[in-house]
């Protein structure tokens, strides 16, 4: 909830960077489809903020943990 909020906000930087943490979490935990969903999220605000190098890694990452669940 806290990411929506900060999307909504327009501050994508912590959104990015919260999506990122949850993803980390969810990896440990074993929910590789919800960790790709956060990497997702993360590779869209990574995009709202022109960042385009940053967002396709994070696009791979998701697509590879999607391939893996």
């Amino acid at each position: 909830k806290a990411c929506t909020c900060y999307r909504v906000a327009e501050k994508y930087d912590l959104c990015r960077d919260l999506s990122i943490r949850l993803a980390d979490l969810q990896i440990q935990k074993g929910s590789t489809f919800f960790a790709a969903k956060s990497y997702e999220q993360a590779a869209q605000m990574a995009q709202q903020l022109q960042d385009l190098p940053t967002a396709a890694k994070y696009f791979n990452k998701a697509g590879e943990l999607y391939v893996e669940g």
